[in-house]
């Protein structure tokens, strides 16, 4: 968690113009909140207000304790949140550019993240407590609207197929698969118009259930 992306000024020139120095800190911040993602989603006791990692979700032990369902929610809009972070950082990143041939299990690990979640619940006095109001609840209903889960899929999918095309590797059309089947399991849990419990549904998870692990070699 203490780990720093380097400057720009401490990476070796690529003398590569579609993979500039610049590209290559975009990665490595990619996979430094990739791994912060990974960490989050294994063991999520880590990030609880009696931890120091709690400061990353801005969890307070002083607050009062928050319902089941809202402690869920909370943790769960933390790793859609992150989820989608990483996928902004992805977009940034030149098509051109053969970084994307890193970028796989990267967009695997906040890809399955875009699966529905459950709706904050929390009566008058708990907004008051926890300083939340309907428009900060309307706010945060917005960012898990289908419309978003939709539009960073299909960005995934683009970019998968990217990393196909350049390199035409069975791995990448692994993963296009592997993506795909964690939304439908995620679809088939919580359809529309549910409210969905638990953690969504983990790739690697999925991966292992299905026998894809030669994905990873």
């Amino acid at each position: 968690m203490h780990y720093r992306v380097p400057d720009v000024d401490a990476i070796e020139d690529t003398a590569d113009p579609d993979t500039t120095k610049e590209i290559l800190r975009t990665v490595a911040q990619v996979y430094q909140l990739t791994g912060l993602l990974e960490l989050y989603t294994q063991v999520p006791e880590l990030f609880d207000s009696n931890s120091k990692a709690s400061d990353l979700i801005g969890s307070d032990s002083s607050e009062k304790p928050a319902s089941t369902h809202d402690k869920e929610f909370e943790l769960n809009h933390f790793g859609f949140r992150l989820a989608i972070s990483i996928l902004a950082l992805i977009s940034s990143i030149s098509k051109s550019s053969r970084a994307n041939l890193m970028l796989i299990v990267p967009l695997l690990s906040a890809g399955s993240w875009l699966q529905p979640l459950s709706s904050p619940v929390a009566r008058n006095d708990d907004r008051m407590q926890f300083g939340r109001t309907p428009l900060i609840d309307s706010i945060v209903a917005i960012q898990s609207h289908r419309a978003v889960d939709d539009h960073w899929r299909q960005f995934v999918r683009d970019r998968i197929e990217l990393i196909q095309q350049i390199v035409n590797l069975g791995s990448a059309q692994q993963a296009a698969r592997l993506i795909e089947i964690v939304w439908e399991l995620a679809e088939a849990r919580s359809p529309p118009g549910s409210s969905q419990t638990g953690k969504p549904k983990y790739w690697l998870d999925v991966m292992i259930e299905r026998r894809m692990e030669t994905l990873l070699g």
